[in-house]
């Protein structure tokens, strides 16, 4: 009988370990999945800051951070019009 408890604690404990290890991948790739286009949203807003009018933000989430990068290329697009119309 203590064998089989045992036992049972051993299983149940490799269980716990290997959902543990699959919480711990689908999270990462979860974050990664959120994260990744906000610094590429980042990464053009400072190149676009830097003067680079010309840099196309190309994020395609279907969300919000999308919508913002479609903002963000108008803007571009629109300050570069009205600085070709102040010379």
């Amino acid at each position: 009988m203590k064998c089989e408890s045992l036992l049972l604690l051993k299983v149940a404990l490799l269980i716990f370990f290997i959902m543990v290890l699959i919480m711990i991948f689908i999270s990462k790739e979860l974050s990664e999945r959120f994260v990744k286009p906000i610094k590429q949203m980042a990464d053009g807003v400072r190149e676009i800051a830097s003067g680079n009018l010309d840099k196309k933000l190309d994020i395609n989430t279907g969300d919000e951070i999308e919508h913002l990068a479609v903002c963000f290329n108008a803007m571009t697009d629109e300050l570069k019009a009205y600085i070709d119309n102040l010379s």
